[in-house]
């Protein structure tokens, strides 16, 4: 509280109280009129643990909508969810043979692990597993969760090079690729 001296020599005495309340979401007026109008220090603390403990269940709520995404929900490669796995697992077993599971992806052209899956993507395509427009984030889910792949780029990025890459594979240069997957594929009855 500070006092005022006017001109006159007449002085202001000011009787206001002075608090600061942090106030965060839902907070009930009755209770911060009674936090203000209290001289108890202990009404004060019952007032600042209410607003905490609202604090942190919106705080928690919001994480649990951050959670919840907007816009589409993301497709799965395959129109038939029983295909995914069986795909991915066969997938899996052709890079490992080739020894080429353990390699990053990356956006390059010449990347083996992503020219394999235009090749099988081919092959999924002609037997109408997959959609003939290629859905990249779908291509990208398949690969990192399904395959559990390791990924260089980033999911816009590869999303975006893989889909490219399938809608080009006739400038591609896949006819090892092509002759290894139709070997592959002939030996498991695919």
């Amino acid at each position: 509280m500070s006092n005022y001296t006017y001109a006159d020599g007449a002085i202001h005495n000011d009787h206001h109280k002075e608090m600061t309340i942090n106030v965060s979401g839902k907070t009930d007026i009755a209770a911060l009129m009674k936090a203000f109008m209290a001289n108890d220090a202990e009404v004060v603390e019952e007032m600042q643990e209410e607003v905490k403990e609202t604090s942190s269940e919106q705080t928690l709520e919001g994480i649990k909508n951050a959670s919840r995404k907007g816009g589409r929900k993301a497709e799965p490669l395959f129109q038939e969810d029983t295909s995914t796995q069986q795909w991915a697992t066969l997938f899996v077993e052709y890079l490992k043979l080739h020894k080429t599971f353990s390699k990053e992806i990356d956006t390059s052209k010449e990347n083996y692990v992503s020219k394999a899956f235009v090749v099988f993507y081919g092959v999924w395509e002609k037997r109408k597993l997959v959609a003939s427009t290629p859905n990249g984030n779908a291509c990208y889910q398949f690969l990192l969760e399904d395959c559990a792949l390791q990924m260089k780029a980033e999911k816009k990025t590869y999303a975006n090079h893989i889909r490219n890459m399938i809608n080009g594979a006739n400038d591609l240069d896949l006819i090892d690729i092509e002759s290894n997957v139709h070997t592959f594929l002939n030996t498991h009855k695919q």
